[in-house]
């Protein structure tokens, strides 16, 4: 990804990070992928809170050289202040400590109850980048920060897609209730980190390589928890209108026509199935216009 300006300015904020991006983000980013972020910020899901997505990108450049934001002290921009960047940059240096106070003994600013306080706090979240669709042969990587969590258990849980759509009838989302159900795949994930440090972890789950359907994937670890759907595989659906009524094929995730006796579509709760030779659906016109849902 090139790089692509942000299209807001508030007291300097949108000059100073086009500028740092500019220069930076896309040439030496190496295991974070700031296009879902960029975009979320220009399709205008941050309401114009200019000072959450500065922070995000100042704390990815302080990581990035090693606790030090030394090249920003000197920009003129309204909501930059020594104070600020400081803070940012002590905070970020004690979660790259792997010896505790002794990696922090040139920050006087640093004493032992701000490190305690940093320390203790506890972090188990998917960042950003992490995916929610993936092909079949794909293997699912998930993004994780962790902070303070000695083993990450992860349980896998595998949903009969047709049952939950047809019952609800609407997107699948982390808020569903998972109790009663059995896992089928259980993992853990060793952290052996002191509790102050936080890294970024990619989990791969290779178990589900060459799978279709909706998963979701819980963490759990030192009293967090946090869950990620993944969908493998993908459907859509092209159709044409003919004299009679409209022919519907379903396409796989390669763009493929699907032909088989399990291929057709839910339709005001009446199955349609396709043509396994051709694969197409026929639908006939009906004397009313319709604004429905189908389920393939």
């Amino acid at each position: 990804m090139k790089y692509t300006e942000l299209r807001y300015d508030g007291g300097g904020i949108g000059s100073l990070i086009t500028n740092a991006v500019k220069s930076k983000m896309f040439d030496s980013h190496q295991d974070f992928d700031w296009s879902p972020f960029l975009n979320t910020v220009l399709n205008g899901y941050y309401n114009g809170n200019e000072h959450a997505i500065a922070m995000d990108y100042l704390e990815h450049f302080c990581y990035e050289n090693k606790g030090s934001l030394s090249e920003f002290f000197n920009k003129k921009a309204a909501f930059l202040t020594k104070e600020m960047l400081q803070g940012i940059e002590d905070r970020v240096q004690i979660y790259l400590a792997t010896n505790g106070m002794n990696d922090l003994k040139k920050n006087s600013h640093i004493d032992a109850a701000m490190f305690k306080r940093y320390a203790d706090e506890v972090s188990l979240k998917f960042l950003q980048v992490t995916k929610e669709k993936f092909t079949i042969q794909e293997t699912v990587k998930l993004h994780v920060e962790v902070k303070n969590v000695s083993t990450v258990h992860c349980k896998v849980f595998e949903f009969n897609t047709e049952t939950y759509y047809r019952k609800n009838l609407k997107p699948f989302d982390t808020s569903i209730d998972l109790d009663g159900l059995e896992s089928t795949i259980t993992k853990e994930f060793p952290f052996n980190y002191p509790s102050n440090y936080k890294k970024k972890e990619v989990f791969e789950f290779p178990e589900l390589n060459n799978k279709v359907g909706l998963f979701i994937i819980e963490l759990v670890g030192n009293g967090r928890s946090a869950r990620a759907v993944v969908k493998k595989g993908s459907l859509s659906l092209i159709h044409r209108s003919t004299p009679a009524g409209h022919m519907l094929y379903i396409l796989d995730d390669e763009k493929k026509i699907c032909r088989s006796d399990r291929t057709g579509l839910w339709l005001n709760k009446k199955w349609h199935a396709a043509d396994e030779k051709e694969g197409s659906i026929f639908i006939p016109y009906t004397q009313h216009e319709n604004d429905t849902k189908v389920i393939m």
